[in-house]
């Protein structure tokens, strides 16, 4: 089975991307905002939520300006196990958003395994 993901790709007014560095990674490692979409949501509603759980940012200082219609796919070389079901691979959605709110409101969840 392959787990459906979503990812944020969000740009500032400076041009810039977004990026996380979670506490599972060496310090030189980052990652672009995602995670798995849970059973009875929306491709939309999961990385809305994704990016709240993460950065804490409202759906409402953000602009949708493009999103994939095909998911990228791709498989593990180990099958991981989650909630007792053999997952093969991911699916990936992306999503790109204009962040038009103020960097003051951009906060990392500790417990999202996000650091400064």
């Amino acid at each position: 089975m392959y787990r459906k993901g979503v990812s944020a790709l969000i740009l500032n007014k400076n041009q810039e991307f977004l990026l996380v560095n979670l506490i599972s990674f060496e310090e030189k490692y980052f990652a672009i905002p995602g995670g798995g979409v849970e059973e009875s949501e929306t491709l939309e509603e999961a990385v809305y939520r994704e990016i709240m759980e993460e950065l804490g940012i409202k759906a409402e200082s953000l602009e949708l300006i493009g999103k994939d219609e095909v998911p990228l796919k791709f498989t593990f070389k180990i099958p991981k196990i989650k909630n007792g079901i053999d997952i093969t691979g991911s699916e990936r959605f992306f999503f790109g958003f204009r962040f038009i709110g103020y960097d003051s409101e951009i906060k990392l969840q500790e417990d999202e395994g996000g650091v400064a």
